[in-house]
Order: C-alpha cells, then sequence, then structure tokens
C-alpha cells in the first residue's frame, strides 16, 4: 500500500457529462478512420482504440494536438476522454472506459452518476488543436453496444475506525487477461489511499484486507494523519503491462467511511479510581481485602459516556500503592501489564496509599487520641518525602519504558490529583465533623496540597503526555461538596464519611458524586488536550 497526494487524473481520465448539457451525438461520415478492440463491453470494461490514420502534424508554431474521445450513451448520456498527440500527429492508444457508478462532487454533498445505459451508443473521436481548440480532423463513428451493468464489489465494514481492517471482495470476477487489482479510496480532497488486492488467477475473483492507518507516510518522508470522512472506493482489473493504460475493467464505485478509533483504555490506580466506598462491586473484586472495584468508579463512567474501550483493563484495586503498578499486588499482576502497544490513554490515581494517607485520615476522624495536626502530621509530611517521590519517579520512569518498549507514542497518561477533602475555612456549626478541630482541618489541606505537589512535580518531570490533573483547582467539581460543610450549606458532599453511615475503611473516599467529579475533570482536561 502507499499513498499519493494531490490530484491525480490517469490516462482517459472521464468527465461525464449530463445529457441535458451534451446533445446526441450522430454518426460522422470521414474517411478518417480508427478500430475499436470490443464491439460490446458491459459497462466499466475498457475498450482499446486506436488509429488508422493520424492527426495532421503539428503545425510550426509548435502547438501540439490531442484526441478527443466521446462515448454516448443509448440515453445520450456523454463520456469524454482525451490523450495527446506526438509532433507527427500519431496518438497514444487510449483505452475508452465505459463508465461505471462513480461519485462525484467531492463527495459532500453526495453527487452519483449513472453507469453507462444498456444499449447501442456511439464512438466518435476527432483531432483538437491545442492552443486554439479548434477541429482539426473528425473520425468516422462507430457503433459500441453496452451489453450488461458494472462489476460489483463487497465492503465490510461501511465504517471502519482509524486502526481498523477493512475487507473487500469481488461480487463479480474481472475480465480474461487480468493480471493484478489495484484500487484506491479518494476523499475528493486530494488525498488517496492506494491498495493492492489478492486476484485469484483460476477464477478471477479478488480480495483485499487491510488496516485503515492511524498514521501515513508522505513521499517525503514526514507523516500525518489519515483523514477521517467518507471516501468513494475504486478498483480496477489490470492487464499484465500496465504501460500507461488503463485497467481491463472498472467495478462500479462504492463509499465507505473512516471515523475515529475508539480510545484504548487502562484505568490504573488505587482505591480513589477503583471506587471504594461505593457498594455493590465488580464480581471478583468484592471480598474484605479485594480490589473493590465499582462499576460507578470513573473508569467505567468514562467507558460509558465516551468512546471508550476499558473491558478488563481496569485494574485500579483499593490499596495499591506505586509497586502494585510496577509488580503487582493483592494477587493482582503489575497493573501496567495490561499496557499494551495499541494503548491510546492510561489514567490512575496513585501515591496517596504510599505515604500512607490511610493512617493520617484514621488519626483525624478519631476524637479521643492526639490531635492529627501534631505527630501524625508530621509523619504524613515526611512519608512523601521518603515514600512518595522517589516511588513515583520510579513508577513513571517504568511506565514510561514500557511505553518506548512497545513503540507505543502515543499514548497519553493522565496522573489525577487528589480533592480537598476539607473546605478552606472552619465554622462552629459545621455538619458531620465535630470530631475534628479548626487546626486538623488546616493539617489535612496542607498535607493534600503537599501530597499533590510532590505527584505534579514527578509527573511533570516525565513530560511528554505524561499530564497531571489537578482535582483541587478553583474551578474543580469537588470545590463545595467537601466534607465539614456549614449546616446551612445544602450542597451535598461528594465523599464518604463516618458520621453518614459508612464502613470506617471508606472514609474520605469520593463517593458516587465524587467519582462522577473525577469522570469530568478527565474529560475537561481531554477537551482542552485531545488525544492525538
Amino acid at each position: 500500500m502507499r499513498l499519493a497526494r494531490g490530484t491525480v487524473c490517469v490516462l482517459g481520465c472521464i468527465s461525464l457529462l449530463l445529457a441535458a448539457l451534451v446533445p446526441t451525438v450522430a454518426a460522422v461520415e470521414s474517411s478518417a478512420n480508427f478500430t475499436m478492440s470490443q464491439s460490446a463491453v458491459r459497462a466499466g470494461q475498457s475498450v482499446e482504440l486506436t488509429e488508422v490514420d493520424p492527426c495532421p502534424a503539428s503545425n510550426p508554431d509548435g502547438f501540439s494536438q490531442f484526441i478527443e474521445a466521446t462515448f454516448i450513451d443509448a440515453l445520450g448520456r456523454s463520456s469524454l476522454y482525451s490523450v495527446p498527440t506526438n509532433d507527427q500527429g500519431h496518438w497514444i492508444r487510449p483505452i475508452i472506459l465505459m463508465p461505471p457508478p462513480r461519485y462525484i462532487n467531492n463527495l459532500d454533498p453526495l453527487a452519483y452518476s449513472n453507469e453507462a445505459a444498456l444499449g447501442s451508443g456511439v464512438v466518435a473521436a476527432r483531432c483538437i488543436h491545442s492552443s486554439t481548440g479548434t477541429v482539426d480532423m473528425e473520425y468516422a463513428s462507430k457503433v459500441l453496444s453496452i451489453t450488461g451493468s458494472s462489476a460489483l464489489f463487497s465492503i465490510t465494514p461501511t465504517k471502519v475506525p482509524l486502526g481498523q481492517k477493512i475487507h473487500m471482495a469481488s461480487s463479480d470476477a474481472c475480465p480474461a487477461g487480468t493480471a493484478r487489482v489495484k484500487g484506491y479510496m479518494d476523499n475528493g480532497n486530494t488525498f488517496i489511499f492506494n491498495f493492492d488486492a489478492v486476484f485469484n488467477s483460476g477464477t478471477r475473483h479478488w480480495v483485499a484486507d487491510f488496516t485503515i492507518p492511524k498514521i501515513v507516510e508522505n513521499p517525503v518522508g514526514s507523516s500525518r494523519d489519515f483523514p477521517q470522512g467518507k471516501y468513494r472506493v475504486s478498483v480496477g482489473c489490470e492487464p499484465p503491462e500496465t504501460d500507461g493504460r488503463l485497467p481491463l475493467q472498472r467495478y462500479g464505485e462504492t463509499l465507505t467511511e473512516v471515523i475515529k478509533s475508539p480510545v484504548q483504555y487502562v484505568a490504573m490506580g488505587d482505591s480513589f479510581s477503583s471506587g471504594e466506598s461505593i457498594e455493590p462491586f465488580e464480581a471478583g473484586t468484592g471480598s474484605k481485602g479485594g480490589c473493590h472495584r465499582s462499576n460507578k468508579a470513573y473508569p467505567r463512567l468514562l467507558e460509558q459516556a465516551n468512546d471508550f474501550v476499558l473491558g478488563d483493563k481496569f485494574v485500579a484495586c483499593s490499596g495499591a500503592t506505586t509497586t502494585a503498578i510496577t509488580l503487582g499486588y493483592n494477587g493482582q499482576p503489575p497493573q501496567l501489564s495490561k499496557v499494551t502497544a495499541d494503548t491510546d490513554l492510561i489514567t490512575m490515581t496513585i501515591g496517596g496509599n504510599n505515604m500512607p494517607f490511610g493512617t493520617f485520615a484514621r488519626a483525624c476522624v478519631k476524637p479521643l487520641v492526639d490531635s492529627c495536626d501534631k505527630q501524625p502530621y508530621r509523619d504524613a509530611i515526611a512519608g512523601i518525602v521518603k515514600n512518595v517521590i522517589p516511588r513515583m519517579e520510579f513508577m513513571l520512569g517504568t511506565l514510561r519504558d514500557r511505553l518506548t518498549n512497545l513503540r507505543n507514542t502515543g499514548a497519553t497518561v493522565l496522573v489525577i490529583g487528589y480533592p480537598q477533602l476539607i473546605p478552606p475555612s472552619w465554622v462552629a456549626d459545621s455538619r458531620g465533623c465535630w470530631w475534628l478541630q479548626p487546626q486538623e482541618l488546616s493539617a489535612i489541606r496542607s498535607v493534600t496540597n503537599t501530597l499533590n505537589t510532590a505527584i505534579e512535580n514527578e509527573v511533570n518531570a516525565i513530560g511528554g503526555k505524561f499530564h497531571f490533573v489537578p482535582a483541587t483547582s478553583e474551578d474543580s467539581p469537588f470545590v463545595g461538596h467537601e466534607l465539614c460543610r456549614p449546616k446551612t450549606d445544602t450542597a451535598a458532599t461528594y465523599f464518604s464519611n463516618v458520621q453518614l453511615g459508612a464502613p470506617d475503611e471508606y472514609t474520605f473516599h469520593p463517593n458516587a458524586e465524587g467519582q462522577r467529579a473525577y469522570a469530568d475533570l478527565i474529560k475537561n482536561h481531554l477537551a482542552q488536550h485531545p488525544l492525538n
């Protein structure tokens, strides 16, 4: 397969005219003559014209001539073909192709030309002066009969995603003398994609199976995205030696559409990505100590709302650390093992369990222990420095290396931050958080900020298509839906809370609304940074 750019017009290119614009041509009597290889063909089969008498020699002014050959079908519709002559007036043997059904007008709006009508038609030829357009000589007209409709072929599917296979097969056989079958897809906008078919010389039928590439190479060595949109598909049966000649038979054109390929998605990470707290959990993940994957977690929401293919590549697991991504966890293989050469998008929340954030959070929700803004806070900050920063660096580098080894240069990796669980100010009548002191609320916000900053710095250090998606920005959907809102604030919280009746291990995890907020964060990011 190869890519050709620019408008292509091969020898004998057709210009189909409407009957209303071109009058029916009567047979011309002349002593000048040419011969036809066949006097009866089906629509789309070629007829070779060969000169008997050359055109007058070119004038001394250097302007040459060309042959204009016209076929008028039984309904008076005209198809025009032209080829040049040499200085002596001898003309290259044109091959007239009896027109098959064709799509014209750049495909949008769609316009369709009919094949040559059944019945007897007329072939006329004349010599035209290139500079003046005057007729230097006319040939005696000949009768050509169209005995059948154009050959047909099938396409499956009629809409093919980028990177997916397309199958074409002949419904009608090629004529005798065919040596190869070639075709092209034309989007009507200077883009032509050529392909070869597998031809069976015994049955004279053919098939073509190939993949529509996401990226194509231009002749000069640069690359470009394969354009999406509608394509007309043309296929021809060619003789052993093309020698500039047109195919022996052109099939009736058909349409296919190249569409955006589904996003191949891998969802990694910890409990904030698995959907911890949102029961029931997916089969096989709900046991105590299990991964607790919920079909209401943001990866499943993205899969449902977008053209994303996730399936069994939802591998986020409650309790996961960065090691779960590189080495495995909880009896699960390494999460990055699901990344393939075709992966387009990877998302994760990760790093919180490396501190570990859960230990700090439990200290904050137990009113009878020392305030969590003291030693638990200092331990949390130390854990970020000791366990989060270096292990995030290693994990992200390992993931980058896997993508490099797979030669996957197009995957986007989104590392999503953790949202603020507590509003920026504390009030005495805060709902459901009587056990938190004002200084503890500040400690929770400080730890969250420090953790997110550490993760963001490591993601930015990798660069490329590794992006950090903050969950604490001013326009974050989590803002205004934290825990511990004033009693007068009727906004629902986006987090599970022990005071709301959830089990202890669910405290501070996003609830169903929080998972929708995560999905919105990712969709907003992808809207601003589209996947290639």
